[in-house]
């Protein structure tokens, strides 16, 4: 509190300042998603008559996290209702919300295709449209191997006379894989 002196001289009046009180910052952020990461940048938000001490996050998925730029994994597609809560130096706080849509990363199309090499006791197995730089094999509905994604492969574990249904997927994607190719050697 401070005194001050009003007027002319020869009428001076005494009173009191009153402090100027606080304003309430101003809440506001932007974000990307690239398929379920999205990354927001709340630095944006600002504070007239201070600043910004802490940006908080809820992902409107039951998580949250502190800090001006973060980072969320989404663990399933949807629409999250976002709201970042700042407060500033004096403790004055605001919020805004706003819709993020996460989707499920592009399903890539596997294509593959069985034959035998009846000689050599081989089923050889040739595919496309897998992304990674791995795949698994699966025969009768187990993981054989992993092997490089070079689009061939041949099973020399197969008898004569024996039926065998084949997959091939993405590196650890039972989601992402072809459809089962059925073989008898």
């Amino acid at each position: 509190t401070a005194l001050f002196a009003s007027g002319d001289s020869s009428m001076a009046q005494w009173g009191q300042c009153e402090p100027t009180p606080n304003q309430t910052p101003t809440a506001n952020f932007t974000f990307t998603c690239d398929n379920l990461q999205c990354s927001f940048d709340g630095s944006i938000s600002a504070d007239s008559d201070g600043s910004i001490a802490s940006h908080s996050w809820d992902y409107g998925d039951g998580t949250g996290s502190n800090g001006a730029l973060v980072q969320h994994d989404y663990s399933a597609a949807g629409d999250w209702l976002v709201t970042l809560t700042v407060a500033d130096n004096d403790g004055a706080m605001d919020e805004a919300s706003q819709w993020v849509s996460a989707s499920e990363p592009p399903v890539t199309s596997i294509s593959l295709t069985a034959s035998t090499n009846k000689k050599r006791n081989r089923i050889n197995l040739k595919w496309t449209g897998a992304a990674g730089n791995k795949v698994d094999i699966w025969r009768d509905g187990t993981k054989i191997t992993t092997t490089r994604n070079d689009g061939a492969w041949s099973d020399r574990n197969v008898v004569k006379g024996a039926d065998y249904q084949y997959r091939v997927c993405e590196q650890r994607s039972a989601a992402t894989c072809s459809a089962l190719v059925a073989i008898m050697l």
